[in-house]
């Protein structure tokens, strides 16, 4: 299997080109209204909340996207706490076990790793799942239905790592990629997927990749994602970046010609092109974006028992089974779990 994502299976909901266009992007992941069951979904377990203002965790101009981290390389290091079924008691575990529920931030509109589906109004996807299998270690008794302890929290990717500082959700799977910068403020678990940067463009466009990208071309990147930083790095494309709160807003603006490009994970990616068979991924992979689970700094607890759940996953085929449910492939990241608290 590729060290990257690859997708295979055929799209949940046919979807053809709309007169509109936002009505591809906004169709399948948006959250569902009317046309869901009331009794699908448990509205004061799913709740949309954001960080305002999100201009204030802006990455800094000068920090690369992999940034030099000394000892500690982000593509093979990935977790600062052992895995342990039993950790030591801290306020972490504590905490969620009081509260009956594990507060969780998710997306809503990344197809196959956090989304809405539109029939049951129940998100799904890869990172869903990932966390419904931490809920079950955490409340055993929920293990035929972790759902009923998790309260989901819909945020964007610029909220991620103040909504965990700020102690407002327990944990964080969001398509977030570990590096330097966000381990001095947060901590991750071992990596769970890998992923890499990818231009996505309209068919017929000329560019086939970053570097054919006409110089000062608009290229669209989410606010507080590690594709902002690494559209800085081409300074002598003069690209101007159009910067949205929500990554499915490029899909949109590219739709309507609105940016050039899209520069995004290629999970991202190749989600935009399922959903609209007139845009593509393009060009070679331009970082490395591995995956992990975020938590608060204090949570030493809670990430030891997270990693104890992945390396279960990991060893008794587990992950490649939550691949496969989500149309995914790819190789299961090897744990790294020697890596000093930052």
């Amino acid at each position: 299997m590729s060290r990257f994502s690859s997708f295979s299976r055929p799209l949940l909901v046919p979807l053809l080109r709309p007169l509109r266009a936002k009505i591809i992007a906004v169709g399948l992941l948006l959250p569902c209204l009317a046309a869901c069951a009331p009794e699908a979904v448990n509205p004061s377990d799913i709740e949309r909340v954001t960080v305002q203002p999100a201009s204030t965790v802006t990455a800094p101009t000068t920090v690369a996207p992999n940034e030099d981290c000394g000892s500690f390389t982000p593509q093979t290091a990935q977790a600062s706490y052992a895995p342990s079924a039993s950790p030591t008691p801290s306020l972490g575990l504590d905490r969620i076990r009081l509260n009956g529920k594990l507060v969780v931030g998710v997306s809503a509109d990344t197809l196959l790793f956090g989304f809405r589906n539109p029939s049951s109004g129940k998100l799904e996807g890869f990172d869903v799942d990932i966390l419904r299998e931490l809920a079950k270690a955490i409340f055993p008794a929920s293990a035929d239905n972790p759902d009923s302890v998790i309260q989901f929290r819909v945020i964007t990717y610029a909220d991620r790592l103040p909504l965990l500082e700020a102690g407002k959700i327990d944990a964080v799977a969001h398509t977030m990629t570990i590096n330097c910068r966000r381990w001095n403020r947060i901590a991750f678990s071992s990596e769970y997927y890998t992923a890499g940067q990818k231009l996505v463009v309209k068919k017929g466009s000329t560019a086939t990749s970053m570097e054919t990208m006409p110089a000062k071309s608009k290229i669209c990147v989410p606010s507080g994602g590690t594709s902002q930083d690494q559209l800085r790095t081409y300074t002598d494309k003069a690209f101007e970046a159009v910067e949205v709160s929500d990554v499915t807003e490029c899909l949109v603006l590219l739709q309507q010609g609105k940016t050039d490009g899209v520069l995004s994970d290629n999970t991202v990616g190749e989600g935009f092109a399922k959903q609209d068979p007139y845009v593509a991924v393009v060009g070679e992979f331009v970082s490395s974006e591995p995956y992990g689970l975020g938590f608060n700094a204090a949570d030493t607890d809670v990430v030891q028992l997270t990693n104890h759940v992945l390396e279960e996953l990991r060893t008794s085929g587990g992950m490649v089974a939550l691949l496969e449910r989500n149309s995914l492939s790819g190789a299961v990241p090897v744990a790294n779990h020697t890596r000093p608290l930052p």
